[in-house]
């Protein structure tokens, strides 16, 4: 998962933008349902976020099939 740095916050949503929602505590894990799509917006902003990160699906089939990558954050 992503985990974020302690005071930040993600936006995110299930398919609609307009429709985002702001978390109060910081989430690094999203359960969506079977062909639905989560859209995750992460303020990097921060020096300690600088550098490689990986996120990815926690079902390890999906993995295997892609859901990980790999994110370089540069400021």
């Amino acid at each position: 998962g992503i985990a974020l740095v302690e005071g930040e916050k993600a936006n995110a949503c299930l398919g609609d933008r307009k429709a985002a929602k702001q978390f109060k505590t910081l989430h690094d894990n999203y359960p969506l349902p079977p062909g639905s799509r989560v859209v995750v917006d992460i303020p990097f902003t921060r020096p300690q976020q600088i550098g490689k990160f990986v996120y990815h699906c926690h079902i390890l089939g999906h993995e295997d099939k892609g859901m990980m990558a790999t994110v370089e954050v540069v400021l």
